[in-house]
């Protein structure tokens, strides 16, 4: 099917159809043509919903590894604590760890059980989490004993770092992998909503023709139709759970703008939050109740941005805003993060709410990043020093004074 129709070609066909001269054959190749675009749009609509659930199953798949990653690191931090001080408090995140690796394991397997490559790759992080937690306890359990000196030849022998090495490769691939697998299914989504859009552009032509026959029926099927087409354009471009812009399309406006800044020399800001007790909700109250704060969030950040920033849900507990106006103003990026992270405060209303917060990074270009990537990668590294810090803080990439 062509993506530009010929008008004047039409017109002369369709003159000829209801001209007095005009024969049965070119209404039957108008009802063929019509039948056709009819199961074409059907063919894609079918396609579009299995590459929306492989998506949605890859935005399953993509925290569950950043929480294993997580895990395994605040394991390895409450064991060198133990090590070091000799304080049995640090060893809560390690057993932690111990009980909550087995399930997000088996949430993973669930997940990618139907692509053998993945399945393999995940078979060998599984057994580098195995062998990590195992030089864990070993040094856990050789310091209980006593034998303090043989626990510390043990860590100091780089086993436990080796393994952490070759997870965070297994991890980073398989989680690059998929992203860009999400990438790719959320350019081809944008296609094909492009495309059924045309399709029904034809379609309603030929509909024309037929304006007297069984109008009520090929209306109702152009309707449902056409809601079909909004509502994937809606989700090619925006997160289903909050409404908010999703990675892709804030992927393409941070580079657009980019683009901008540095051809006319404009500052940006970046601005990364994670929200801090997500976690916890989640798992003392289910991911229905997770999803429903998510939500609650996504509407508070809404009203305290202003119109001229860009809001996205990067994804899990992940939100970003992209700042042009007043980008290069240290202390007004600081305000907006302050009203960011007070504007989840009224949220503690909520029992069930009661630990969640945000912490936000800040990067400005130029000084922050040379590249859109750079810039994120900034801005992340920042609200990771935040968490540090305390949470429910705001930190800059370059440590500038005035950071809360």
């Amino acid at each position: 099917m062509p993506k530009q129709m010929n008008l004047a070609a039409t017109r002369r066909h369709l003159s000829a159809l209801f001209s007095p001269g005009g024969n049965s054959l070119y209404l039957l190749i108008a009802l063929a043509a019509l039948v056709g675009v009819t199961v074409m749009t059907v063919y894609r609509s079918g396609t579009t919903i299995s590459l929306i659930e492989r998506q949605n199953e890859i935005n399953r798949v993509l925290p569950r590894l950043q929480e294993l990653r997580i895990d395994l690191l605040e394991a390895e931090t409450g064991q060198r604590g133990f090590l070091l001080t000799g304080r049995p408090s640090y060893l809560k995140p390690y057993h932690e760890a111990l009980e909550d690796h087995r399930p997000k394991l088996a949430a993973l397997q669930s997940l990618l059980r139907h692509d053998p490559a993945e399945q393999e790759r995940l078979a060998w992080i599984e057994r580098l989490v195995r062998l990590k937690l195992e030089e864990l306890e070993k040094t856990v359990s050789l310091f209980e004993q006593g034998n303090r000196e043989a626990a510390l030849a043990l860590v100091l022998s780089d086993e436990g770092l080796s393994y952490m090495d070759d997870l965070r490769t297994l991890l980073g691939d398989l989680s690059a992998g998929l992203a860009r697998e999400r990438d790719a299914i959320s350019y081809r989504l944008a296609q094909d909503a492009r495309n059924t859009r045309e399709l029904m552009i034809v379609g309603a032509l030929l509909l024309l023709l037929f304006a007297s026959m069984a109008l009520s029926q090929l209306a109702g099927s152009l309707r449902a139709n056409m809601d079909l087409v909004s509502r994937l354009a809606a989700e090619a471009t925006h997160c289903p759970l909050t409404s908010l812009y999703n990675r892709r399309h804030f992927d393409v406006q941070l580079n657009h703008e980019f683009a901008i800044a540095a051809r006319n020399g404009h500052p940006l800001a970046l601005l990364f939050l994670d929200l801090d007790g997500f976690k916890k909700v989640n798992d003392e109250h289910g991911h229905e109740a997770g999803d429903r704060l998510l939500q609650a969030v996504a509407a508070e950040l809404r009203k305290t941005v202003r119109e001229s920033d860009v809001l996205a849900r990067l994804g899990g507990d992940e939100f970003a805003v992209l700042v042009v106006d007043g980008a290069d103003d240290e202390h007004r990026l600081a305000g907006l993060a302050q009203r960011l992270i007070e504007s989840l405060h009224k949220l503690r209303a909520t029992p069930a709410w009661r630990s969640i917060g945000v912490s936000v990074g800040i990067a400005m270009y130029p000084k922050d990043g040379e590249s859109a990537t750079a810039l994120l990668g900034a801005a992340d590294r920042a609200m990771y020093t935040a968490k540090r810090e305390g949470k429910g803080r705001v930190a800059f990439a370059g440590g500038l004074p005035g950071a809360r």
